[in-house]
């Protein structure tokens, strides 16, 4: 066949750009199931919109269905999205982004729907053993913003359809994971690991730890965290791999190129005896693309894939002799492996990529002893509708290393290829030329098949790639010289490259395009306008295509996704605060009016990498300097392109651009083509912005509005307003996330919008709020009076409701929240009111059969030497109800409030009963000092009394021998350990509540920095402090009958001291106020305190140990301060024991630590112990009632959840307790805070229903803690509290001017807003609108506490700071009163009621017709539902509607804006 010729550039071929988008697939992952041998790939299809589909090899079907797209965004690049083992293959879902399982046909979710999280999996490891576990990177985006995303290691649970965390530190959001593997038997773990501003490929470092299962959770945990092998920012290992139990393979790049090292118990160190300088492996942009594979099951022989010229090589490395043989062999015609995993002893499978076939899914099997390679084709990326593309139409890449100022530059070179064609028919032309920008950086353009390439070299081009300084795979120097060069050595060397002799001799450098996506695209822009490039000043290159290239940044440092929020910071050489002017000199969008060489831009509108207005800034900037460009933006793709259509057209404008801008000389001898220039030709019309910053088109044209749609868009102004100033003071209120290490930017505040330079002035109407806006308004805070009934598994607690309303109608609003229309009517259907049965309360009975509890209570009370105090401060009585147990007294208090130490024995001292110091009162030091010498007595009967340690207590009096034998003596020092453990343990107890008050308690948790019980010593034997030995193989406690009665014995010594713990407690306890108690403790088994403190300040340890110093090692004290003053209280109640002896009790019984707690449950808090008289009720009405619900004294227990089948019931509750509420209101007021206008409430009320950052308050209490009724209600006052009070004392700073004050704020609608154009920074505000009242309920038993906290903030955090000197100093910020149960309010110094400002006067301006037009909205909603329930015809409600809506029109267009005012006033929604 005869060639033919036509100038370079027009030759005509088969490749299409419609070929190429339809049977565009790439090859992904390619895995193995390590026990049944399966082997499965992903595989991208163009077709179907970008869709990954997993597939399995034997069936050649997809694994998980049509509609699965097995993909992950972890680290935004993806990778490592399924995993197979044991038959079940395991894969993360790109829709959901859950993790599901298929087996058999099945597919099943394992990991947690959670519409309130958004996690992403990948990266799977299953264990070996425990087969339904998998360790994985979970990516948490609930907090979705570059410094926020939080990535850690977690463990699924497949059966259980679990997730828990692994590894997951305080600084997650600034740390990476990759790469997690088990060592065969399970027990070892291997992970990558590295953090900002590190990339993996730069400061990667390999851990391992030990993996501990444990049985009871069916969860794994970690520990003995070493590290292998990395440094930050100087030596990155990446790919672990355990190749047997005691071996881990990795790759290291300390020798500057990334070779295969190994870590044993023993030592790391390199694999090959000498570098070799080639790197093993890509850097992991994309998780789990492994290099290397262990070929046999010791770990001994290894398959490996280096990089050498751009190409991929094959080597067998033998790890036992340090060397390695490459498989040099004609059939190995691969230029990338990826992806390499083991089959067998001899077998492998990869992702290959060829120069002239399309990539494919491979395996290789390795015959012999010289590794002979045989190749088979597992699964093929050519399209197989078409036919297969001819060897003859392919160019093939020439790789050319050039020398650039005596450094090497590595370029790939494709000539023109069409076997149709000779060459060109105009004589000594020279073929234009292609150069192609990879992206990254760090990044390499490898030398596989891409048809895109040969699309153009088939039609006379060339194509020159460039893997520029800072690509990968030519050593960590050659990636290092892109360190601060960024937009200067890439733009340096792609000018070199096309300009070299070797280069330029074979292509047409006149006829230059250069293109590039990504990091490409911004080396494409910066190359045709920075100031530093020549090719800004001289025209180097003909035209140039970006693909959603980097223009900006700037805007990248802030908008980029975490993995690369600190790359630019190596880059460029430091962040864009340390180096600003850097970001700005090599930001393109600076100086798009430098663009002379046409540029063709193509961007996605979904890009969130780059997003299109970096485009359009660059656009708007060439079209303004009459330069010449051509956009097109494609909907639905993001950073590349995925889908068949955007493909195909981005190929075809592409080569319409080259053609376009071709030589003119050449473009008279070739047909006449359309040019479309930017400063001739009319631009392409701007996309319109949408309210998200998505880009929908040209603006459509819009019909005329009508009267009425212009009164809806004055009245959403009217109301954007008044939002726009409640989300700038919101945000004042809210800090700026600067912890944990990262920071947020702040939003833009929304007043300066209309300021003379704000985006808002001159293109948008500004409407002032709505009158209403601007009077007083209270944020309140009520509490019901009762608890609540809750479902199953939830605690009865008392609810809390918070709500707005103007300060006038407070009461109004209060009574309607305890009326029949109360909008919390269901919280009163299932309060537990005192006349209905309390619920069933496990009654806890702690005295022994045949004792009187009265009479235990007497005897303890007579005993105390504070007997006559106690009468004098308590008064009450004993009552026992009928099923035998015991009501605790109803006690009142004579003493004034004071404070208290003791959350279980509150009582009134006098202040000066305090030391210095306020931690342990004078009164307590006296009791037990006065106990001491009654101790001593007793205890010499009953107990023997211990010294300092065990040893040497019974060694007292022995010869040397002899008392070194008795401190070596296990028996002896454990019968002595649990003696010591019996007389000190109340006391404990005692001093353990005794530390915490009760706020202390709800708010404090225990240090973790303990002194260890046991150690070991210098022989790695385990001992206690106290020279105790523990029991080892053949030394068992339950080894002799000797032993076992003397633990017998022990038990029955434990009981007694438990017994007469308590009986101390039930003494020393206030139980009028028990249930406060119980809102800040639950019960607990009984504990022994490590430490404790003595009176002079030192802290001991019970046992007599004293904490090693450098000059003080392990020693015992002298016990003589620890002894416990509890004979006396152990002898009475083994009396009582004693007297119970022919009772039918169980010998030695005591009554358990827990018990004083639990009993207490038995009475009620003191408003319901008094006689509660049932309400009178209609007798139609009470006939209906049970016996229990008529008697409260009756134990049944009310249903916990609500029945919607028994209305009935529910209007018998309602019958019942709605005729209380006018004389005991349901909900009382507990906090109020009074604002000067509705702005400022609405944004105290929003915050004040959550904790910082949103955070339910019940998420800040643990699980096991919301379980206590009391307790979980005290805790949800006490942060709602606390919130609030913390918002009040925020928001009174900034009215008072702290940092700035309010931006924004107004307090009529006349003003424009403070801030705006800098009006009224200038003075402070008037006192009566920096005001805040503050009204708390009298109710409340820490009302006066809480009045006295809000008057010192006052004092301390708002005058004193923000006053200054010569200022006349006001009443306060805060105006603080009481309030009674009905909400009014009642001054605290002269007990008068405080009345409420007027109700103001309704508008007088409000037009008749605008009245008549409200109306007549009201009515066609009434027509409408008499139409739906048949009331009118259809034809009469069409001819109303006619008639008013005329009406309407006419109305609307006369009174436009008093309309919307009144609506937006009256908040009616048309």
């Amino acid at each position: 066949m005869s060639q033919k010729y036509a100038p370079y550039g027009l030759w005509e071929s088969p490749i299409t750009a419609d070929a190429i988008a339809q049977d565009s697939v790439a090859m992904g992952d390619t895995f193995v199931d390590p026990v049944t041998k399966d082997i499965y790939y992903i595989e991208q299809r163009a077709s179907e919109r970008g869709r990954s589909v997993l597939l399995s090899n034997n069936t050649q079907k997809e694994v998980f269905g049509t509609n699965f797209n097995a993909r992950t965004r972890v680290h935004e690049y993806g990778g490592s999205a399924a995993v197979a083992y044991n038959g079940t293959v395991y894969s993360s879902n790109l829709a959901d982004s859950r993790v599901y399982a298929a087996k058999d046909g099945k597919i099943n979710p394992i990991t947690p729907e959670d519409p309130n999280k958004i996690y992403r999996y990948a990266d799977f490891c299953v264990h070996p053993v425990h087969t339904d576990l998998l360790v994985a990177i979970l990516e948490d985006h609930t907090d979705d913003t570059p410094t926020t995303v939080r990535n850690s290691l977690c463990v699924i649970n497949s059966t259980a359809v679990t997730v828990a965390s692994l590894i997951c530190t305080e600084d997650a959001q600034n740390e990476f994971y990759a790469a997690p593997t088990f060592s065969p038997s399970g027990d070892k773990l291997a992970w990558q690991f590295w953090a900002h501003p590190d990339m993996p490929w730069e400061g990667g470092q390999i851990y391992t730890a030990d993996v501990q299962y444990d049985p009871t959770t069916h969860t794994l945990s970690l520990s003995g965290k070493r590290l292998v092998a990395g440094q930050a920012n100087t030596i990155s290992a990446c790919y672990p791999l355990w190749v047997s139990n005691d071996k881990l393979l990795f790759t290291s790049d300390e020798s500057g190129y990334a070779n295969l090292w190994e870590y044993t118990q023993a030592s790391t160190k390199a694999v090959l005896s000498s570098p070799v300088e080639e790197d093993f492996g890509m850097p992991p942009w994309m998780l789990r693309n492994y290099p290397f594979a262990s070929l046999d099951v010791d770990g001994t022989k290894v398959i490996c894939v280096a990089w050498r010229g751009g190409r991929s090589v094959l080597y067998v490395v033998d790890i036992a002799k340090g060397s390695l043989l490459e498989i040099e062999d004609q059939s190995f015609d691969f230029v990338s492996v990826d992806h390499v995993q083991r089959l067998s002893e001899s077998t492998f499978v990869f992702t290959g990529l060829r120069s002239n076939a399309p990539g494919a899914a491979m395996l290789c099997t390795l015959i012999g002893s010289s590794f002979v390679p045989d190749f088979q084709v597992l699964r093929s990326t050519a399209s197989a509708s078409s036919a297969p593309l001819s060897e003859d139409i392919i160019s093939l890449p020439e790789p050319i290393t050039l020398q650039v100022a005596g450094k090497p530059l590595h370029v790939v070179y494709y000539a023109p290829k069409n076997p149709e064609y000779a060459g060109s028919s105009i004589s000594g032309e020279k073929p234009p030329c292609v150069l192609g920008v990879h992206g990254g950086p760090t990044g390499l353009e490898g030398q596989g098949l891409n048809l895109l390439k040969q699309y153009f070299t088939s039609r006379g081009y060339a194509w020159l790639d460039v893997n520029y300084s800072g690509s990968s795979c030519y050593g960590r120097a050659y990636v290092e010289r892109l360190k601060g060069n960024w937009g200067i050595a890439d733009v340096n060397d792609c000018i070199d490259a096309i300009q070299s002799p070797k280069i330029s001799s074979v292509v047409d450098t006149e006829r230059t395009a250069i293109r590039g996506g990504s990091s490409g695209g911004y080396t494409v822009l910066a190359s045709i306008s920075l100031e530093s490039s020549a090719a800004s000043k001289k025209k180097f290159f003909a035209c140039a295509t970006s693909n959603y290239g980097i223009s900006n940044l700037g805007l990248l440092a802030d908008d980029t996704h975490k993995f690369e929020l600190q790359y630019m910071r190596k880059l460029l050489g430091g962040t864009k605060e340390e180096v600003p002017q850097v970001y700005h000199d090599r930001s393109p969008v600076y100086f798009s009016a430098n663009i002379k060489t046409p540029l063709l831009v193509l961007q996605g509108n979904d890009d969130k990498v780059v997003p299109p207005p970096q485009s359009w800034t660059i656009i708007d900037g060439i079209i303004k300097s009459n330069g010449q460009v051509e956009a097109h933006f494609f909907d639905g793709e993001q950073h590349g392109w995925r889908t068949s259509e955007t493909i195909k057209k981005a190929i075809e404008f592409e080569r319409e651009w080259y053609e376009k801008n071709m030589d003119a000389s050449l473009r008279t001898m070739i047909p006449r083509i359309s040019k479309r220039y930017a400063s001739t030709a009319q631009p392409k019309p701007k996309p319109r912005k949408g309210r998200k910053g998505h880009l929908y088109g040209a603006t459509p044209e819009h019909p005329p509005v009508t009267p009425e749609e212009q009164v809806r868009i004055i009245k959403r102004r009217i109301e954007k307003a008044e939002r726009d100033e409640r989300m700038d003071i919101t945000m004042a209120l809210t800090p700026v996330k600067t912890y944990m290490g990262g920071f947020t930017r702040p939003r833009d505040l929304r007043a300066l919008y209309w300021s003379k330079d704000g985006p808002y002035y001159g293109n948008k109407v500004y409407e002032a709020p709505p009158a209403s806006a601007y009077v007083p308004h209270t944020v309140y805070l009520l509490e019901a009076r009762h608890f609540t009934k809750h479902g199953v598994g939830r605690a009865d607690s008392i609810e809390h409701v918070v709500g707005i309303c103007r300060e006038c109608d407070f009461p109004d609003v209060l009574a309607r929240y305890n009326s029949a229309q109360s909008p919390e009517r269901e919280i009163m259907d299932n309060a537990r009111w005192p006349w209905v049965a309390q619920g069933r309360v496990k009654r806890v009975k702690w005295w022994n059969p045949g004792e009187d509890p009265k009479e235990i209570t007497r005897a303890i009370m007579e005993g105390s030497e504070y007997e006559s105090e106690n009468r004098q401060a308590f008064s009450g009585e004993v009552e026992t109800v009928n099923n035998g147990t015991v009501n605790l007294p109803k006690l009142t208090t004579t003493g004034q409030q004071v404070r208290t130490f003791h959350s279980s024995a509150r009582r009134p001292y006098p202040s000066e009963s305090y030391n210095e110091d306020h931690i342990v009162p004078n009164f307590y030091m006296k009791h037990k000092k006065d106990r001491k010498k009654q101790a001593e007595e007793s205890l010499t009967s009953s107990v023997t009394p211990s010294t300092t340690s065990p040893s040497a207590t019974d060694a007292a009096g022995l010869g040397v021998d002899a008392a070194e034998k008795a401190v070596h003596d296990p028996a002896r020092q454990t019968k002595a350990v649990k003696r010591r453990k019996h007389e000190e343990a109340a006391l404990m107890q005692h001093l353990s509540d005794s530390i915490l008050d009760n706020d202390l308690v709800a708010s404090t948790r225990r240090l973790v920095t303990k002194i260890p019980v046991e150690h070991y010593d210098d022989e790695g034997n385990l001992a206690h402090p106290s020279g105790f030995i523990v029991p080892g193989k053949g030394h068992s406690s339950s080894s002799n009958p000797a032993r076992a009665k003397e633990r017998s014995r022990d038990e029955d010594e434990e009981r007694a001291a438990q017994t007469a713990a308590v009986a101390e407690r039930v003494l020393e306890s206030d139980l009028d106020h028990m249930h406060t108690a119980m809102a800040s403790t639950r019960p607990r088994s009984h504990k022994v305190p490590f430490e404790i403190r003595e009176p002079d300040g030192t802290v001991k340890h019970p046992s007599g140990f004293v904490p090693p110093t450098p000059a003080n090692e392990f020693k015992y004290s002298d016990s003589v301060s620890l002894e416990r003053g509890l004979s006396s209280a152990i002898s009475r109640q083994r009396a009582r024991d004693a007297e119970n002896k022919s009772s039918t009790i169980i010998k030695g019984r005591g009554l358990h630590t827990t018990a004083i707690v639990r009993a207490s449950e038995v009475a009620l808090p003191p408003h319901l112990l008094q006689p509660v008289p049932v309400p009178e009720v209609d007798p139609q009405v009470s006939s209906e009632l049970s016996e229990s619900e008529l008697n409260p004294e009756v134990d049944s227990q009310v249903s916990s959840r609500p029945s919607k089948s028994e209305p009935d019931h529910v209007n018998v509750i309602r019958a019942k307790y709605l005729s209380t509420l006018e004389k005991e209101p349901f909900f009382r007021p507990l906090l109020t805070l009074t604002v000067s206008t509705r702005p400022l409430a609405k944004s105290l009320v929003r915050l004040s229903r959550a904790l910082p950052r949103g955070l339910p308050f019940y998420a800040s209490v643990p699980p096991e803690d919301r379980k206590f009724g009391y307790s979980f209600s005290s805790r949800m006052r006490n942060l709602r509290l606390e919130r609030m009070q913390s918002l009040a004392v925020a928001m009174a700073q900034g009215l008072s001017g702290a940092r700035g004050g309010f931006v924004g704020i107004r307090f009529s609608p006349d003003e424009r807003g403070r801030g705006v154009d800098g009006e009224g920074l200038d003075k402070a505000l008037d006192s009566d609108k920096r005001s805040i009242g503050v009204g708390i309920g009298n109710w409340f038993p820490r009302a006066q506490e809480l009045k006295e906290g809000f008057k010192m903030d006052a004092q301390e955090q708002i005058m004193t700071p923000y006053t200054s000197q010569g200022t006349q100093v006001d009443s306060g910020p805060f105006n603080v009163y009481g309030l009674d149960d009905w909400g009014r309010r009642i001054c605290d110094e002269t007990g008068k009621e405080l009345a409420y400002p007027p109700r103001p006067d309704k508008s007088t301006t409000t037009l008749d017709e605008v009245q008549a037009e409200l109306e007549a909205i009201e009515e066609d909603m009434l027509d409408a539902l008499a139409e739906k329930n048949g009331g009118l015809q259809l034809e009469e409600v069409r001819k109303r509607e006619v008639e008013r809506r005329k009406k309407r029109q006419e109305i609307a267009r006369k009174h436009t804006h008093e309309l919307a005012r009144v609506m937006a006033e009256s908040r009616v929604v048309s």
